[in-house]
């Protein structure tokens, strides 16, 4: 007799590697996919992430989810906005 091992949502292989299931994209981003992604450089997502405390970091690789690259947007956008 076997039995299968049910593993919570946080234990998903899916999860882990950033994949949704139910769509298929990209949802964990390292900072060189997040500077593809958003067309600036690795060093300036690191800053901002370090300054404005964005993203986990896990030993020396700081993983950014889809919230965290909206918010690295605003920020950018926040930050371009020229003083009147």
């Amino acid at each position: 007799m076997t039995t299968s091992l049910v593993l919570p949502n946080c234990f998903r292989c899916d999860t882990i590697f950033g994949m949704s299931t139910a769509t298929k994209e990209k949802t964990i981003y390292t900072t060189r996919e997040a500077a593809e992604e958003l067309g600036i450089t690795d060093g300036r997502i690191r800053q901002l992430c370090i300054f404005h405390r964005i993203g986990k970091k896990f030993g020396h690789i700081r993983m950014l989810s889809i919230r965290d690259l909206k918010r690295i947007q605003a920020v950018r956008k926040n930050l371009d906005k020229a003083p009147d």
